[in-house]
């Protein structure tokens, strides 16, 4: 703030002492030193309530963040909830069409299979026919 020295600070003593003379110089020294005594005490006293206030904030920011951190983990808890009545419905609902799933899987496999074999059936007969050589060109 103020770079005063002890040379600046001699100069206002010996100044200080020249217009307010030896009798009354040190009852206002005195009076100074209780005024910036006051003052620091204020200076202090401003800085414990800003710091009163930023951890009244801080605290009040940290209370909303659990209240959302609880919110959010009773809805999670809420929604798991939900997803195994939701799988037991659906479950019980089609528990007798799995199978059946399965079964048209395994038709659907066979048909194929069956297809195929078709297939190589028919490659087979007329690949010899193909081969011999007395049949129509």
């Amino acid at each position: 703030m103020f770079d005063i020295g002890f040379f600046e600070l001699c100069v206002i003593g010996v100044v200080a002492l020249l217009v307010l003379g030896p009798e009354r110089l040190p009852r206002a020294a005195r009076t100074a030193g209780m005024w910036m005594g006051r003052a620091k005490k204020m200076v202090a006293q401003v800085k414990r309530d800003i710091d009163d206030e930023l951890r009244q904030e801080d605290l009040q920011e940290l209370k909303e963040f659990r209240e959302a951190k609880e919110t959010l983990s009773q809805t999670r808890e809420s929604l798991s909830s939900f997803k195994e009545d939701l799988n037991k419905s659906v479950d019980s609902d089609t528990g007798k069409d799995k199978p059946q799933t399965n079964d048209k899987a395994k038709a659907k496999a066979k048909t194929k299979a069956k297809a195929k074999a078709k297939d190589a059936k028919d490659d087979t007969k007329s690949s010899p026919a193909e081969a011999s050589p007395g049949s129509e060109p």
